[in-house]
Formats: C-alpha cells, sequence, structure tokens
C-alpha cells in the first residue's frame, strides 16, 4: 500500500485517540457535577403519571381470579426488628406465640396506615367476589428477612390450588415478589440463593400458576424475571411532571410524594441482632446488592430513582401533601397505598391489568 495512502488512517486513528481522551475525560467531569439518570428510565419499564381521580370508586364486580393474597411491608410484621429469631433458637413455641400477640399489636396501631388487616380482606371479597387472606412475614429491614419471607411465601403458594393469584404488596412486601419471579424463573439465582443458604428451594408447583405482582410504594431494590404466565404493575406516590423523585426540602410536607420509596433503596438495610443473620447478610449481598451501605446508599438517593427495571408504573398523585408538616401523619406520603378509602384505586389499577 502507497505511503500516501496509509497517512490518512494513521491521522484518523490519532484522532480517534484524542476524541475518546477528549470523551472520557468530559464523562468524568460532568458525572462529578450532575449524576447520570439513564437508569432512572429501564428500557423494560414504562410509566403513566395520573391523579387518583382517576380510579376511584371501584363498581363491585367478580375479577377474574382465584385468591387475592395481601402482604404487608417492613416494620408491621411479627418480627420487625429480628429481635424472635433470636429467641425462636431457644423456643419455637413461646417465640410463635410473640410474634401472633405482636402482629395484633401492630394491627390495632396501624390500622389501614402503611399496613394490611383482616377487615381489607373482608372489603375486598365483598367488592370484587375472590377469595382474600393475609401473608404475614417478619418485616425486617434487611436481605435475609425478605428471603425469609418470600421462601414461606413459596410454601403457602406451593399448598394453594388457586391458579391466579394476584399478589398484592406493600412497601418491601414487592421484594419477595422480585425473589419469587427470580427463583421462579432464574435457574442461575437460585442454584446461588441455593448454596448460600444450604438448602433445596421447590418451586415446581409455581411454574403453572399465574401471578400478577402489584406492589405500593416499593422501592427500586432487586431485579425482575418474568415469564409469560407474569404481569408487574407498580403504584407509587408521585407528585412532578417527570418520573424522578423529588428533594428532600419537601419531606416535611410530602410535597414530592412517597419518600420512603425513594430512600428505601439499595444500602439503606439495618443490621440485625443475630451474629448468625449479619454474615448471612453479607452472602446475601453478593447476589441482591449492598444491604447495609451508607456510601451507596448515598450515590443512589442522588439518582432520583422511582422506577424499576421492569413493569408497568402508576405515578399518582394521592393528595396527601400539606402546606404543614404531616410527615409523620402519612409516614412520610408511604402510607396512604392501604388506607381503607383507597382500595379502590388498587382494585381499579388491577382490574385494568387482568
Amino acid at each position: 500500500m502507497p505511503i500516501l495512502l496509509i497517512i490518512p488512517f494513521i491521522v484518523f486513528f490519532i484522532a480517534l485517540v484524542f476524541v475518546i481522551i477528549y470523551l472520557k475525560r468530559k464523562q468524568k467531569l460532568q458525572a462529578t457535577l450532575l449524576p447520570d439518570y439513564s437508569s432512572v428510565y429501564p428500557k423494560d419499564a414504562s410509566y403513566r403519571i395520573a391523579s387518583i381521580d382517576d380510579f376511584v370508586n371501584f363498581v363491585p364486580k367478580k375479577l377474574k381470579l382465584d385468591k387475592i393474597i395481601l402482604v404487608h411491608g417492613t416494620f408491621v410484621g411479627d418480627d420487625p426488628f429480628r429481635i424472635l429469631s433470636v429467641v425462636e433458637n431457644l423456643s419455637a413455641p413461646i417465640a410463635g406465640q410473640i410474634r401472633k400477640h405482636l402482629k395484633k399489636h401492630q394491627n390495632y396501631v396501624a390500622k389501614d396506615l402503611g399496613n394490611f388487616t383482616s377487615l381489607h380482606c373482608q372489603k375486598i371479597q365483598e367488592k370484587t367476589g375472590v377469595a382474600c387472606e393475609n401473608f404475614v412475614w417478619s418485616s425486617g429491614n434487611n436481605h435475609y428477612s425478605r428471603v425469609e419471607g418470600v421462601l414461606k411465601l413459596i410454601r403457602l403458594l406451593s399448598c394453594d390450588d388457586a391458579k391466579e393469584i394476584a399478589l398484592i404488596g406493600h412497601s418491601h412486601a414487592g421484594q419477595l415478589f422480585s425473589l419469587l419471579s427470580l427463583l421462579v424463573n432464574n435457574k442461575i439465582f437460585k442454584q446461588s440463593l441455593e448454596q448460600i443458604l444450604e438448602i433445596n428451594i421447590d418451586t415446581n408447583k409455581l411454574v403453572k400458576k399465574k401471578f400478577i405482582f402489584l406492589t405500593l410504594g416499593t422501592p427500586p431494590r432487586y431485579n425482575w424475571d418474568l415469564n409469560k404466565r407474569m404481569k408487574l404493575i407498580h403504584i407509587i406516590n408521585h407528585r412532578g411532571k417527570d418520573a424522578l423523585a423529588g428533594s428532600l426540602t419537601g419531606l416535611l410536607n410530602t410535597r414530592d410524594g412517597d419518600y420512603v420509596q425513594q430512600y428505601g433503596i439499595e444500602g439503606s438495610d439495618m443490621l440485625s441482632v443475630s451474629p448468625k443473620e449479619i454474615k448471612m447478610n453479607q452472602k446475601l449481598d453478593t447476589i441482591l446488592g449492598q444491604g447495609v451501605n451508607l456510601k451507596k446508599l448515598n450515590e443512589n438517593i442522588k439518582m432520583k430513582r422511582r422506577l424499576h427495571v421492569k413493569g408497568k408504573h402508576y405515578l399518582l398523585d394521592y393528595k396527601d401533601d400539606s402546606v404543614t408538616p404531616n410527615c409523620f401523619m402519612t409516614i412520610f406520603g408511604h402510607g396512604v397505598y392501604t388506607k381503607f378509602e383507597n382500595l379502590d384505586i388498587l382494585l381499579n389499577i388491577l382490574e385494568e391489568n387482568l
């Protein structure tokens, strides 16, 4: 090849190298000034910004479902701080009795604010004609508690004859659903979890069941692996023109919607009181992401992420903001989904997606 023909190629590649170096430096500089929002809008997720007025007044009807199961979120279960898990090693019957009384107390105090009760099931059955039941798990704020919860849920579902089931979960209950989808559809994840727990997890009876997962204010944490028999819907209390979460300045009066959904992300878990569970959570970090990590939490908060990697999102203005501070009355915008007056909203959205 003549030397004159080679020179343009040499110049081109030298210029290309300089351009790459320049772009990398520019990208690094921009990253320090402005967070990268590319992951805020996942390609396998969709969203709709609307008002709750579009979904009120559910007309009682028989939904095409065999069963509806309500799953509460973090801190309103039967062992929120994982203390009874230690007692259980000493006396399982005593721990079991304490769990029952603790959950009754939780229901008495929280009622319908960020919590599901038997009255929720009663109202849903009257409106839909579908059998409804509550599922109770420890509600601890860490990986192991959620894994323990999904294993209990799998046992319940495996013994149930229902073929089409709607699982409605508040807050981190949605993580149980994501784990369920992974255990049913992702062999590599299932094997990894079995290796960590040193147990066999039987999901064979769940493969042919149809599931519709409806999450309420679930923070975007774990991944999802859905099959053709699974539908995924997210409802999020949100105020804003786009799908970005709000700023801390609106926390006291819940100006931007659900702040727990925004901050309950990777890195926000609590340490367990059990040394055994601390070690287990560290192992689970390898497949579920960082549980307790303030640096990671701070990085994730800057992303202002609302959307999960998969699913259809309803970003709804629940109109629970106020001019005066009301964050404790609304649990920072996180407790509105389960209020009795808002049941029609989730039932309308559920019916719309059947």
